[in-house]
């Protein structure tokens, strides 16, 4: 079955009949998304009449035959908004994020960028999830101790007293045991195999089907289990287990997001998509670790839960910003933001985040950070009530910053069209900023 590639950017709208790059879409792939959003919860888009509107996730759709690209793009008002030059611009500068971020790895993005026209974001993922499992097997599948049970020709293990009794009256030269075995058939494994199974049976690109196949040859003595999102909820990495994490993590996307579609098995749906919100944090947080010119200490949002409220006998409420940076004995806050400011006025909300965030960790200057569409610098504002320090005793003025990045720059090179290349310098900016106020 030949695919169909078609590319839209957040909170765009398809309806039925819509034609996007030379695609019509149809009534059948309105059915499935519809079908996909129920039976997976999931809210990766709207539905709406006779159509869906995407919200703010990135990244891949396939369904049947179609693959529907959601790209990222900072002014989602643009006129150029179906412009083909555009696109190719965005999906490049997605797929540099989604590599920075560590989803994607590449070797050459430029020479796999060349081929964009035959190769789709599905295939990049599926590639690294291939080539992830593949260096897994080179290095070692792991055995794992199980417990197992069985009437057996031999006494091991222990005797399961009643059960021996019920099923042995006649063959008394068996006996029903509990016992250990180590071989390869535990949940790590079990995982990989699902996704494996759903990538060789509902990926339509027939380049990879030989490796696909080559790969699941690696797992003979592992049964077909159910994976469902408990699976993934108590999983434990230890040494001998720590290299499969990162196979793990890309075998959850696929499975967490396939939904098969039992009455028409040509419109099966699988959903690799990404929080725009998110990968532009973590984006960030990998260019500011790249800084290797200044000096700092950098607490990254996991790291960042600190309490502020509390009822009796129950757990406190944390506050958790984006990152804490600590610079010239100085701690700043940085909250970063996907969206787009014409001028210098965040929302209220975002601006009652950074007031909390001060006063909760002593801070005396946090930073909202947007991407930079309309040329703006940054600037600070200045909280109009102060805060007691609980290190000094003493009342603080404390402020907020409104920070502006130009997330990429525009480029043209050898295949003839522009792009939009990652500004490498940007955690270099940041800390400029915060330092000069």
């Amino acid at each position: 079955m030949s695919r169909s590639v078609i590319r839209v950017f957040e909170y765009d709208k398809i309806k039925v009949g819509d034609v996007i790059d030379n695609y019509k879409f149809t009534e059948l792939q309105r059915e499935s998304l519809s079908k996909f959003k129920e039976q997976t919860q999931h809210v990766y888009y709207d539905l709406i009449h006779n159509g869906i509107q995407f919200k703010e996730f990135v990244g891949v759709i396939q369904v049947g035959n179609l693959i529907i690209e959601i790209l990222p793009k900072e002014d989602k008002n643009n006129s150029k908004k179906l412009d083909i030059d555009t696109k190719n611009a965005w999906e490049y500068f997605l797929i540099q994020m989604l590599k920075k971020a560590g989803y994607l790895e590449i070797e050459s993005l430029t020479e796999s960028y060349l081929h964009l026209k035959s190769t789709t974001l599905l295939d990049l993922y599926i590639e690294t999830f291939l080539n992830k499992v593949d260096q897994l097997i080179k290095n070692g599948i792991v055995k794992k101790y199980r417990k197992s049970e069985g009437n057996l020709n031999k006494l091991k293990g222990h005797l399961l007293f009643n059960k021996h009794l019920t099923q042995n009256l006649v063959h008394k030269e068996r006996f029903y045991i509990d016992y250990q075995v180590y071989d390869y058939e535990h949940i790590l494994n079990q995982i990989l195999l699902e996704a494996m199974m759903i990538v060789r049976n509902r990926y339509l690109n027939p380049a990879f089907q030989d490796k696909i196949n080559r790969i699941i040859l690696h797992f003979p003595e592992i049964q077909h289990s159910q994976i469902t999102s408990k699976s993934f909820e108590n999983l434990n990495y230890n040494r001998k287990t720590e290299h499969y994490r990162k196979a793990i993590d890309l075998a959850k996307l696929i499975i967490l997001n396939y939904c098969p579609d039992i009455r028409n098995n040509n419109y099966n749906t699988l959903a690799i998509l990404f929080n725009m919100y998110d990968l532009w944090q973590e984006y960030i947080y990998k260019m500011l670790l790249r800084n290797k010119k200044q000096n700092y200490e950098l607490k990254y949002d996991f790291q960042n839960r600190k309490a502020f409220w509390k009822l009796p006998n129950q757990r406190a409420q944390n506050t958790r910003p984006d990152f804490v940076i600590t610079l010239d004995n100085k701690r700043y806050i940085i909250d970063t933001k996907w969206k787009i400011l014409k001028d210098y006025k965040p929302s209220e909300h975002d601006l009652y985040q950074m007031y909390v965030y001060n006063h909760n960790y002593d801070c005396e200057m946090s930073l909202l950070l947007y991407p930079n569409v309309y040329s703006l610098d940054h600037s600070m504002g200045t909280f109009l009530k102060k805060y007691i320090s609980t290190e000094s005793n003493q009342l603080i003025e404390h402020f907020c910053k409104i920070g502006f990045v130009k997330v990429y720059k525009e480029t043209a090179k050898e295949i003839g069209r522009f792009r939009y290349d990652l500004d490498e310098k940007i955690g270099e900016k940041i800390i400029e900023m915060l330092k000069n106020n």
